[in-house]
């Protein structure tokens, strides 16, 4: 099957699956979401056996970081959209990845979780270092920092500082904001599992009215 195919028959999947969400089935409309975010995948498969061609390429993996979140995938999403970014998307499609990062780590901080947010050490460690043929100690030596330091970073043993994101940011031609908020969205997890008990006794206030 072409890419054009499979991205074709991945927006069937999902034009359906919006209509019976719409009738109220989240059930059925998660799975034709999964369905289409399959065929999205496949798509992006076929384009990378290709050979990756612009904008296309970043398209298909926006498109398909939006579907894993459709159907209850955030760190799915996370993945796709990491992987999109770390290629040099387009300025506008990179803006858009960005955003949709935002709203994948949006609905990961709305959730109750059990599982913590990726920490940015894990993102380097599983998505970056492969795509760019790096090793941690090479990834050293491009941001002139110690291989000690890297280690404990890949190893998620440290938090990434403002200055390891301006670099990270500088090295990978994405913004540093994208990797603040990976870490942003991590420490607010341990904190709301660390003082949990605290958080519990805190009565919220009611909704404010102007009216007396």
């Amino acid at each position: 099957m072409s890419v054009r195919d499979s991205h074709n028959k991945a927006m069937e999947f999902a034009e359906r699956a919006f209509v019976v969400r719409v009738q109220g089935n989240i059930e059925e409309s998660t799975k034709l979401f999964e369905k289409a975010l399959e065929n999205e995948l496949a798509a992006i498969s076929e384009l990378e056996a290709e050979g990756r061609v612009e904008p296309t390429y970043s398209v298909l993996h926006r498109s398909a970081g939006t579907l894993a979140l459709d159907c209850n995938q955030p760190r799915k999403a996370e993945q796709i959209a990491t992987k999109a970014l770390a290629q040099d998307p387009p300025q506008e499609i990179a803006d858009e990845l960005r955003e949709l990062l935002h709203r994948i780590f949006s609905f990961l901080t709305d959730q109750k979780r059990t599982i913590p947010p990726t920490h940015p050490g894990a993102m380097l460690r599983e998505d970056f270092l492969s795509d760019y043929a790096l090793t941690a100690d090479s990834l050293a030596d491009e941001l002139g920092e110690s291989r000690q330091t890297i280690r404990e970073l890949l190893q998620e043993q440290c938090s990434i500082s403002s200055i390891m994101a301006l670099k990270l940011s500088r090295l990978f031609r994405n913004s540093p904001e994208f990797w603040l908020s990976a870490q942003h969205a991590r420490d607010l997890w341990e904190l709301e599992q660390q003082y949990r008990d605290e958080l519990a006794q805190i009565e919220p206030l009611p909704l404010y009215t102007s009216e007396r």
